[in-house]
């Protein structure tokens, strides 16, 4: 390769996108969507043909990614069904057509490796208490649907939003059931974490009479029904705990949980028995994600309902949920965005995606990791060995950095590569090479770190490498020595080194053709063009009334 083929070759685009992002160390925010799959909200499209289905749930996730959230709150159970296979519970029919009708992959392990392979963290979003809703009936004639299997356990319940079937959590037998199913999850699939929807009662007026009468003890029923919910909370934190200490619990509540004196809004304390602060004091959850839908001028205030949340963290991570899909809020998403951050919570989340893409959000201008978890202990995490680099087909601008796996690699989620302290990209620990070229390099030699990553994104020591480029430093040797331009030709480009001692204009010519005229700055200017398929250019200095005569052989 000649000298002036190398130069040249740091002008051709960079086909990593990933160097826009940016890891400000030591700052976290959890960046959260939900993802519907009842009735095809968000996910699967509206067809049964699976490879659309699949490359539908690439896009969204490689748009999240882009738009550089860092988890998706990814729903696997509504109405009583899943998407994935399951011994107790039936398959979702918005993939076949039919419950129990299974297609030739498995959605939710495809989500895993998709969001995996994305440098995503994908939490199960799990209808927890409510086990069917909305009009798609058929859904109850499955033979192993819990109308059908356990009708004992299920109480029908009518509101203004139509009808919906709810277990019955005073029944020790449904608590325990759920806790099976989650059990299940948990042990098939590699989640980050579980998004429990949903639990709660659905009202003041739910037909729990057997279950009271039985359970009861001479309780007050309010209080009856909170114990139900608390002891369901704690059983399903400890028994999957116990499974996977990694796994990131958290619950998407009522958005006021409990009302100040004088307030008589709807809340999840009196409303429907959820005592989410309870949850929190009592350390039986990681986080929660607080549905705070309304806008700002809303009463209560976002900010004041944001606050009390803050306040009663307990330690607990925070996660303000954010409600797109309705307009008062999309309206002011960045003051809702900016207000919500006052209270330095643990990060924010969307509800839901196709609000998000329909949106005009362009997205957070830097990557940063999930919030931190400090109460979930990992081991320790030791920096990737042997980072080494080699250039591709000759190409001294595209390179190829690999590394070794380090001693304790069982624990490794990720890895980061950085270049000085921008981060490229995020790899899933099967991956140790990466590939990238490096446009319009503005200097010769650059610093690449790479990082392992644990499952809480506790992140080890970095390991670097120094890429320097001998060619270019000759060239650019050369050019500084000479003071007079330099003119490269690359199949159908050009590329002009031109110095300048004041901002000036420069018009190239071929022949009788006018390539173009240029501003060009002071010191070193690099100017790219078509090219003109002629043996020489003239360049013309407008201020400095020079001219100067390149052949491109």
């Amino acid at each position: 390769m000649s000298e002036k083929t190398a130069l040249l070759i740091c002008l051709i685009l960079l086909s990593v996108t990933h160097l826009t992002f940016s890891q400000e160390k030591g700052k976290r925010e959890t960046r959260a969507v939900w993802i519907s799959t009842n009735h095809r909200l968000d996910w699967p499209p509206p067809t049964f043909d699976e490879d659309v289905q699949k490359e539908s749930l690439v896009q969204i996730f490689s748009d999240v990614r882009k738009k550089n959230f860092n988890v998706v709150y990814f729903q696997v159970r509504s109405n009583g069904t899943v998407i994935y296979p399951s011994k107790q519970e039936p398959f979702s029919p918005y993939f076949k057509g039919g419950t129990d009708m299974f297609p030739s992959y498995d959605p939710l392990n495809f989500a895993v490796r998709t969001a995996h392979k994305l440098g995503l963290e994908i939490h199960a979003w799990f209808n927890t208490v409510r086990c069917f809703s909305g009009g798609d009936n058929e859904i109850l004639d499955s033979p192993s649907h819990l109308l059908k299997k356990h009708k004992n356990w299920v109480v029908k319940y009518r509101s203004d939003d139509g009808m919906s079937y709810w277990l019955d959590p005073g029944l020790p037998e449904v608590r325990n059931y759920v806790v099976d199913l989650l059990k299940e999850l948990v042990e098939n699939y590699d989640i980050d974490g579980i998004n429990l929807d949903y639990l709660r009662y659905p009202g003041k007026d739910f037909d729990d009479s057997f279950s009271y009468s039985i359970y009861g003890k001479g309780k007050r029923k309010d209080e009856w029904r909170r114990e139900n919910i608390f002891k369901l909370m704690k059983q399903i934190y400890t028994e999957l705990k116990r499974l996977n200490p990694f796994l990131k619990i958290g619950f998407s509540p009522i958005g006021i949980s409990k009302n100040k004196r004088g307030e008589y809004f709807f809340s999840g304390f009196s409303d429907v028995f959820q005592d989410s602060y309870s949850f929190l004091k009592n350390k039986i959850a990681d986080y929660a994600s607080p549905q705070i839908y309304w806008a700002l001028d809303d009463s209560p205030s976002f900010e004041s309902v944001a606050k009390d949340w803050k306040e009663h963290s307990y330690g607990r991570n925070i996660v303000f949920g954010i409600a797109l899909y309705k307009p008062e809020v999309r309206k002011e998403l960045k003051g809702i965005l900016q207000t919500a951050r006052l209270q330095n919570p643990a990060g924010i989340a969307f509800f839901r995606y196709s609000y998000l893409k329909e949106t005009e959000f362009k997205g957070f201008g830097t990557f940063l990791f999930p919030a931190k978890m400090s109460w979930i202990k990992t081991p320790s995490i030791v920096p990737p060995t042997k980072f080494t680099y080699f250039t591709i087909s000759d190409d001294p601008f595209k390179l190829r950095l690999s590394w070794e796996a380090p001693s304790n690699s069982s624990v490794v989620k990720y890895y980061a590569l950085y270049s000085d302290k921008n981060l490229i990209t995020i790899l899933p620990s099967s991956k140790r090479n990466f590939v990238l070229s490096i446009i319009k390099p503005n200097r010769t030699e650059y610093k690449f770190t790479v990082t392992a990553l644990d499952k809480l994104w506790n992140e080890s020591r970095g390991i670097s490498i120094t890429v320097e480029n001998e060619k270019l430093k000759r060239i650019v040797k050369l050019h500084t020595e000479r003071h007079s331009p330099l003119l490269f030709k690359f199949q159908n480009r050009c590329a002009l080194i031109f110095d300048s001692s004041e901002i000036d204009t420069l018009e190239i010519t071929a022949g009788t053709d006018t390539i173009g005229s240029y501003v060009i700055q002071r010191g070193r200017n690099i100017i790219e063009f078509d090219n003109p398929f002629r043996n020489e250019i003239l360049l013309k200095t407008k201020k400095a009334r020079g001219k100067y005569l390149l052949n491109m052989d």
